[in-house]
């Protein structure tokens, strides 16, 4: 009998790589189109964070000026990516800005809901209740008499 080829050849490995290839294309052309749509939404995302919570994009920016001062190629880098990426910063920071706001406003309700509770004062007769015995009394009625034990392990705990 004939060896039988496996696969479908030549045609079949590049109607693979023609498929692959396809693949890539559609995934890049998908990346590439959100990207401009945030590009284009990037501004209101911005103010968008700016309103909701302004200390959101003052402290990334606080963050980036710390890290160009404490360890300049991070600073760099984040820095880079912060011109290059800013269409997805500004999505996250205003996102970011919209999770602390809720969180915020929950907070300052629950602040505002706090109620005091009535006390009674409680007079005391007994003045002398927080005197207490002499130390070494004490030590006497609680000290027993150490048994030598053959264990190491139990030694530990006397």
């Amino acid at each position: 009998m004939a060896a039988q080829a496996k696969g479908g050849g030549m045609v079949g490995g590049l109607v693979l790589l023609f498929l692959m290839v396809l693949v890539g294309w559609v995934a890049f052309k998908a990346v590439s189109g959100i990207f401009w749509i945030l590009s284009v939404v990037a501004p209101i995302f911005l103010i968008m964070a700016l309103v909701l919570n302004h200390t959101v994009v003052t402290d990334y920016i606080k963050k980036i000026f710390k890290l160009l001062k404490e360890d300049t190629g991070k600073g760099l880098l984040y820095t880079v990516g912060t011109v290059v990426g800013y269409p997805v910063v500004a999505a996250w920071l205003a996102f970011k800005a919209y999770a602390t706001r809720n969180s915020r406003k929950q907070r300052q309700s629950k602040a505002k809901k706090k109620e005091y509770i009535d006390y009674e004062e409680v007079d005391i007769e007994d003045e002398d209740f927080l005197e207490l015995e002499d130390l070494s009394k004490v030590k006497q009625k609680n000290a027993q008499p150490q048994s030598r034990s053959d264990n190491s392990y139990d030694d530990m705990f006397n």
